[in-house]
């Protein structure tokens, strides 16, 4: 197993890479009973607990810029959203608006990961408030109930569209 380890290293993979695969390697051997006989030689490598790097301004402008020429126009807000409140995936996914108030320049968080998660109050700074702003003038009538981005659905003939943008032709 050492040289396997070793010579993932050599071409290149991270430890924790070679972990994963490991460990992969290790529930295969478990499920077959063969992995107690080698289990005392297998070392895990020792990996960096580091928590990676804040995205710079030219990195976020370049997201930014790659974002507002995809062809899912809710991708730029889903973008912001992420990185002016720090909300998870999954609580963006499920915005709705009943949960923004625009005069109070507030979002309560819905459904979230975590019990303390869920109904946290986020400040809007004036920056995600114009892009929300600017979302809300480009959809027909949004409703308190609606999500905040639509949910997407597969076409027949294939392409990815939204339930309601095929009929809006705007831009953000």
């Amino acid at each position: 197993m050492s040289r396997y380890q070793q010579t993932r290293l050599a071409e290149g993979a991270s430890p924790k890479t070679i972990n994963l695969e490991v460990g992969t390697l290790r529930a295969i051997l478990r499920r077959h009973r063969v992995w107690a006989e080698i289990q005392q030689d297998v070392r895990m490598l020792s990996t960096a607990d580091d928590t990676g790097h804040a995205i710079t301004p030219e990195e976020e402008a370049a997201l930014l810029t790659v974002c507002l020429k995809s062809r899912c126009r809710c991708l730029y807000l889903a973008v912001m959203l992420a990185l002016n409140t720090g909300m998870r995936y999954s609580e963006i996914r499920l915005l709705r608006w009943r949960q923004v108030d625009f005069a109070g320049r507030i979002l309560t968080v819905g459904k979230s990961k975590s019990p303390t998660g869920a109904g946290r109050v986020i400040p809007l700074n004036t920056r995600i408030l114009s892009v929300m702003e600017m979302w809300t003038a480009t959809i027909p009538r949004p409703t308190n109930g609606a999500l905040c981005l639509p949910q997407r659905e597969v076409w027949r003939r294939g392409r990815e569209r939204s339930l309601w943008l095929h009929r809006w032709r705007g831009h953000l």
